[in-house]
């Protein structure tokens, strides 16, 4: 939204400072939000990173344990069983890295397509429709469009337009006792007069 949109529409230097006012605050509370989510997402990467590395190290040390039992076919059995517990955990952490980062994505188009409500408007989403790759995240944008102009939902986002209610340049006040709509500036002003007196 830009100051001279607003001087366009006609509207006076106080309420174009009071709207990019609150303009502002949107947008910084917006950046928060964001902010916010990224140094979260930070955070689980590197505790994913983290577990990673700890289950590569088990792996080496079982391995080197298997190597090292011989003929024992209870410990071999032993070691496999724990090898496989280490992929299916770390087949769930990927899983969980996976789901967190489709999450955020998701969070953070919902704020930059204007979400009111992120928790509400989320569980508009169907999120079995949104797929989430390497080159970004797929589906989200048509459902986010889809709410934005559906009468039902629209609600939830905020508006591009500015409603500023107040009188409209030509129509003056309607004063009942000094109704003059219709009448010439000439016959207006000797209304006035004579109503006056």
């Amino acid at each position: 939204m830009k100051t001279e949109d607003l001087k366009a529409m006609g509207l006076t230097d106080d309420q174009i400072s009071k709207i990019m006012a609150e303009n502002g605050k949107d947008v910084n509370a917006a950046k928060g939000d964001a902010e916010s989510l990224k140094s979260e997402m930070a955070a689980l990467k590197n505790q994913i990173t983290s577990l990673d590395e700890q289950i590569t190290e088990r792996d080496k040390q079982l391995k080197d344990i298997k190597d090292s039992a011989g003929d024992n076919e209870q410990l071999k059995k032993q070691i496999n069983d724990l090898q496989e517990q280490n992929k299916a955990q770390k087949q769930a952490g990927e899983e969980k890295l996976t789901q967190l980062m489709k999450e955020h994505a998701i969070e953070s188009e919902l704020l930059s397509s204007g979400a009111i409500n992120i928790k509400a408007v989320k569980a508009l989403i169907e999120e079995q429709k949104i797929m989430l790759d390497e080159k970004g995240i797929s589906g989200l944008k048509e459902q986010i469009e889809a709410l934005k102009s559906a009468e039902d939902s629209k609600m939830l986002f905020k508006s591009d337009t500015v409603q500023i209610d107040g009188t409209r340049p030509g129509q003056g006040i309607d004063n009942s006792a000094n109704n003059n709509t219709g009448l010439s500036l000439a016959d207006a002003v000797k209304a006035h007069i004579t109503n006056s007196n």
